[in-house]
């Protein structure tokens, strides 16, 4: 694994859903990869619910170590 995993956070709670990018890099360790280029990804989403979804993806951390997320609210239609 190189010192570093990575993949893809997802956590459902109702009609509320947390993504993020998932990595993790071994303290003391020498990086000889170049940081990758900005890339996309996709995941299938499948609706269990009726009402609005609200999809959250993390962000980072703001300057007092709290979680920050951008909040987008996708509404069902039937």
């Amino acid at each position: 694994l190189n010192g570093n995993c990575s993949g893809i956070y997802y956590e459902k709670n109702l009609n509320t859903r947390t993504i993020a990018i998932q990595t993790a890099v071994q303290n003391n360790q020498v990086c000889t990869t170049e940081i990758p280029p900005i890339s996309e990804v996709s995941f299938n989403f499948m609706v269990s619910n009726t009402g609005s979804y609200i999809f959250k993806f993390y962000k980072g951390e703001d300057a007092g170590g709290k979680d920050v997320f951008d909040e987008v609210e996708i509404p069902v239609v039937t």
